[in-house]
């Protein structure tokens, strides 16, 4: 058996408490700008789920997710892996975790080195996070590789010989090599065919099961975070502007952004799609050098209301699985 797993379904894997970061420009005339990624930012993802986190190009979905695999800098805030503050580690300390928390990058391509081979990449954090000898790792490897549908003979390739599919593939496996409970998939379907995006799909869901592994999917695709997670939560600007099980956000959306994210997936019945209207948002997205006041979506808003122009939204909950952040709703 090449993964042995703990079974802890019940429990949170990561908390992310009040999370923020910030980068800063390139000095203009001796004052650097702060570009605001994340702002006050809280989510719990449960064990052995696929949590969805969705949101327009630019609203700090990835950065959420580099954050919580120590890639950058963090401003304010917590990350807690099970009950372990993993921001309060240094570096050295966080090693340790790291196996246990893995990234798939958008583009396989540029996540693997052109002059290695691929067989050497997926074998580099076997040898650094675990103790086995060379032909361990070698026999490892073919297991990874026939694991996620690639001919195991072909270790030997570079990334330029395989397809994109193949090289996604590959990214898989590389993450799969340490035995982690969670990985983050960072919009791992946008630089392939649909067609390939449904065999990438089938084998994570596959392997989910397989190895009771945890997901953090993110992505701009409201509507592929329909068919493959548990939970999503929708952002906006840095921000969590709803949250809850795919079934209730879907079914019954609250959030203006939300209802104006799900009227653009079209219908595949013609006569539906050309009947029903679609929502558009007015204005551009607000610069995160200079945040709005208030409620980060009030510009773009059709609901706004004069305290949505000044009053930050607190959390309110719908149901035990459903919460907004909204000044149209209150307790």
């Amino acid at each position: 058996m090449l993964f042995r797993r703990l079974d802890m379904d019940n429990k949170n894997i990561i908390e992310i408490n009040n999370l923020s970061v910030s980068y800063y420009s390139k000095k203009i005339f001796q004052k650097s700008i702060k570009v605001n990624a994340v702002n006050n930012l809280s989510l719990k993802i449960n064990n052995n789920t696929i949590y969805g986190l969705v949101g327009e190009s630019g609203c700090g979905k990835t950065t959420t997710a580099k954050s919580i695999a120590r890639l950058v800098n963090i401003s304010s805030g917590d990350i807690h892996y099970y009950n372990q503050n993993i921001t309060k580690l240094s570096l050295d300390e966080f090693r340790k975790y790291r196996k246990n928390i893995q990234i798939i990058f958008q583009d396989p391509y540029s996540s693997l080195n052109p002059r290695i081979k691929v067989g050497k990449i997926v074998e580099e954090p076997i040898r650094i996070h675990t103790k086995y000898n060379k032909l361990e790792i070698k026999q490892k490897v073919k297991e990874l590789f026939e694991l996620v549908g690639l001919n195991p003979n072909h270790t030997e390739r570079y990334p330029h010989e395989f397809s994109g599919g193949q090289r996604q593939r590959i990214v898989i496996a590389k993450a799969l090599s340490v035995n982690p409970e969670f990985i983050i998939c960072d919009e791992p379907l946008s630089a392939l065919d649909v067609s390939i995006q449904s065999q990438i799909m089938n084998l994570m869901l596959d392997l989910k099961e397989r190895f009771k592994l945890t997901y953090l999917f993110i992505s701009h695709d409201i509507g592929l975070v329909k068919s493959f997670c548990n939970y999503v939560s929708v952002m906006y600007l840095g921000k969590i502007v709803e949250s809850g099980s795919c079934e209730e956000i879907f079914k019954n959306p609250k959030h203006p952004y939300t209802k104006a994210l799900l009227s653009s997936v079209p219908i595949p019945d013609p006569v539906k799609e050309r009947k029903r209207k679609q929502i558009i948002l007015n204005n551009e997205i607000p610069s995160p050098i200079n945040m709005p006041r208030g409620c980060v979506f009030h510009p773009r808003c059709s609901m706004v209301t004069e305290p949505c122009k000044n009053i930050i939204p607190k959390k309110v909950t719908i149901k035990h699985n459903h919460s907004v952040n909204c000044n149209l709703f209150h307790e």
